[in-house]
Parts: C-alpha cells; sequence; structure tokens
C-alpha cells in the first residue's frame, strides 16, 4: 500500500511540474530557428518582451495554448509546443517565405 501511494504521488508531481511547465509558456527561454536563409536565435524575457539575434524583437503573449511572437512588426501565432532544451520541431510561421525552418528550444 505504501508503494502505491510512494507511485501516486511521484505521478501527482510530475503532472503538477508538467502543468507549471504549460503555464509558463516561454518565459526565460531561448529558441534556435534555422533556416536555409539564415540562422538566428530568439530569446523570451520573463516580462514578455523578446529580442532576435538579428536586432528584431519586441513582445510575445501566451494564454496557455496558443504563443504569439510579435517582432519585427510581423506577429506569428503557433500552438504550444512546450519543448525541451534540445527539442526541436518543423514550422513554416517563423519563416517570411513559408518555407520549413526547424525550431529548437537551445536554453
Amino acid at each position: 500500500m505504501l508503494r502505491r501511494e510512494f507511485v501516486l504521488a511521484g505521478l501527482a508531481a510530475l503532472a503538477t511540474a508538467a502543468a507549471a511547465a504549460q503555464e509558463a509558456g516561454p518565459a526565460g527561454q531561448t529558441w534556435s530557428i534555422e533556416s536555409a536563409h539564415g540562422d538566428f536565435t530568439v530569446d523570451f524575457a520573463p516580462d514578455g518582451r523578446v529580442q532576435d539575434s538579428r536586432g528584431g524583437g519586441e513582445t510575445w503573449h501566451f494564454d496557455g495554448r496558443t504563443l504569439c511572437v510579435r517582432t519585427r512588426g510581423q506577429e506569428i501565432c503557433e500552438p504550444w509546443r512546450g519543448l525541451s532544451v534540445g527539442e526541436s520541431y518543423m514550422s513554416r510561421a517563423w519563416s517570411n517565405t513559408r518555407e520549413p525552418v526547424r525550431v529548437t528550444r537551445i536554453a
């Protein structure tokens, strides 16, 4: 019985940690965007500011499900993926030409 309670407590802790990561969105994270036209990084400040390595930067907001980033006069919105460091996905939203780019969380 004690072992079952320990396992349930561990599962509850994992679920809580996952929910906290979901609620926080990208605050404090850095992402790498890799495309055929060049690579850049994006830093998400906890106060809602965003800065990219190309010199652009404005704001980001997260509603718990969708991440929207406004940079260089353009807004990009995508479903939240909650990446861990080193994980990546392919997206067309981060490309002006709508070509696929690789988005990787690096910090």
